[in-house]
């Protein structure tokens, strides 16, 4: 490996037709593509998110799974796997997102008709309330629904 990148496209081209000669995937080429799938997990757009370990994983998966799928004629699998693991990275934080906004709608249902049969407001921080309170339909939603 080249001291300047971490992963060089020329190692990795070399270690790609490896597999295509022999059909078995190497470590050392598994160790780069984990890499590439880790370093651009720290990048900007992807930092912050609790589950960036499982985004690289996935990442990682997706490019072995479409390892056989590389044009050797193209000599820079670097763009190829970075592509990948960018594309796998934008599907699983959108299905996160999602995942996190059906809790907290979820949440916010609850809690509007604890508050509503109970006749009480329940003390949260601030940060927590806000997400609450903000997040889909309330329960006054809900009634006014079920009696049209």
């Amino acid at each position: 490996m080249s001291s300047k990148n971490y992963v060089s496209k020329e190692d990795l081209y070399n270690e790609i037709v490896k597999y295509f000669d022999d059909g078995i995937v190497s470590d050392h080429l598994h160790l780069m593509i984990f890499d590439m799938a880790k370093r651009i997990a720290t990048k900007g757009r992807f930092h912050g998110y609790t589950w960036r370990e499982d985004m690289v994983v996935d990442g990682y998966l997706r490019c072995i799974k479409y390892l056989k799928s590389y044009d050797l004629t193209k000599k820079n699998p670097f763009a190829y796997f970075t592509t990948i693991i960018y594309h796998t990275y934008w599907a699983y934080r959108t299905k996160e997102m999602d995942y996190q906004n059906k809790k907290w709608i979820a949440l916010s249902n609850l809690v509007t008709k604890m508050e509503h049969e109970f006749n009480i407001t329940l003390a949260m921080p601030d940060n927590i309330k806000e997400k609450v309170y903000s997040s889909g339909s309330t329960f006054d939603d809900t009634l006014e629904e079920q009696s049209e």
